[in-house]
């Protein structure tokens, strides 16, 4: 799917705050995040992609949305299904814009208790309160992946908040990971 563009300076700054030498994009759709994160760290040194410091990797469920973008700004993508899928090494920071309302709320946070196992730290990106609609177009989404659950910050409690900030349509969230899988 494609992410809310108010969210992209706040995850720059995280970014920039962080440093992390290894990300995964989980639901990377069309590679916005992806790219974006490439550019500033990468491209915008001149660097090229044999010469890449940073290592991005994505999960995508949706074959048809890979396109060859994503063979240039990720090292590795998976092509499988977030809730099955289990991260073959530590990540320093995993992010999941626009994704986890695609699912159930059971199903998500298994999914991000899962992936925070994975993990120095976790953004997650999500519509604020969304309610599922019997009428909800599928505007930026394809068919199938419509919104399943809504959420606001006070979901993650206990789930190891560093810090939040709304800023409408969306929320943005920082978590703690706990790196004990691998």
């Amino acid at each position: 799917m494609s992410s809310s563009s108010s969210i992209i300076p706040y995850i720059m700054r995280i970014l920039f705050k962080l440093k992390p030498m290894s990300i995964l994009d989980v639901g990377c759709g069309t590679g916005k995040m992806g790219y974006l994160i490439r550019d500033a760290c990468d491209l915008s040194m001149h660097r090229t992609k044999d010469k890449f410091k940073i290592q991005i990797d994505g999960i995508e469920l949706e074959k048809s949305w890979i396109t060859p973008v994503h063979s240039y700004v990720y090292d590795t993508v998976y092509i499988d299904n977030a809730e099955i899928f289990e991260p073959k090494q530590q990540y320093d920071l995993i992010i999941m814009t626009d994704f986890i309302e695609h699912l159930k709320k059971d199903k998500a946070n298994k999914v991000i208790d899962k992936m925070l196992k994975y993990c120095k730290n976790m953004i997650v990106s999500s519509p604020y309160g969304f309610k599922v609609s019997p009428k909800e177009r599928y505007l930026g989404h394809i068919k199938g992946f419509k919104h399943l659950s809504g959420w606001s910050p006070s979901d993650f409690e206990g789930k190891g908040i560093e810090w939040f900030d709304v800023e409408l349509p969306n929320f943005i969230i920082q978590l703690k990971g706990r790196g004990e899988g691998i």
